[in-house]
């Protein structure tokens, strides 16, 4: 099955450019529908709300996906059956990703002191430092998380 030429492609496309999704939107909800589909085998239509569960509980337990990677599948999925096929499922109502914790991009300067104190001595300073991927700016003044920016 071509998924790209199938009814649900074009519709679901067409439905979420009408709703002003971006097209990087548009994009990761029909990827979320497309994969659904490849694991079933079958149209997306055809799945009934006890696959979607499973499929659900598969992802999150067997594959691992991120809290943010599970949200998206989750409202793709979500907007391709209420939307397009105006089920009502209960799933809909209960299906939520846990919060991730993450670093803030830059930290302040409580948080800093607040990483400093916490480590007893220079070796674990810097370890942490590295795991971290704290790295300072050029004035010093404050320090990046990642490489997200």
């Amino acid at each position: 099955m071509d998924h790209y030429k199938s009814d649900w492609y074009e519709e679901m496309t067409r439905k979420l450019q009408i709703n002003g999704k971006s097209l990087r939107t548009q994009q990761a909800y029909t990827r979320a529908v497309r994969q659904l589909v490849d694991h079933y085998h079958k149209a997306p239509e055809e799945i009934c709300e006890q696959e979607l569960q499973d499929y659900s509980l598969f992802r999150r337990n067997t594959s691992k996906w991120a809290p943010k990677t599970l949200r998206i599948c989750y409202s793709g999925i979500k907007f391709y059956y209420q939307i397009l096929l105006q089920h009502d499922w209960n799933l809909f109502a209960i299906l939520r990703t846990q919060n991730e914790r993450r670093l803030p991009c830059v930290l302040s300067r409580p948080e800093i002191l607040r990483i400093f104190d916490s480590c007893q001595d220079l070796p674990q300073l810097c370890l942490s430092f590295n795991r971290l991927r704290l790295r300072t700016s050029s004035s010093g003044s404050a320090l990046y998380a990642g490489n997200r920016y």
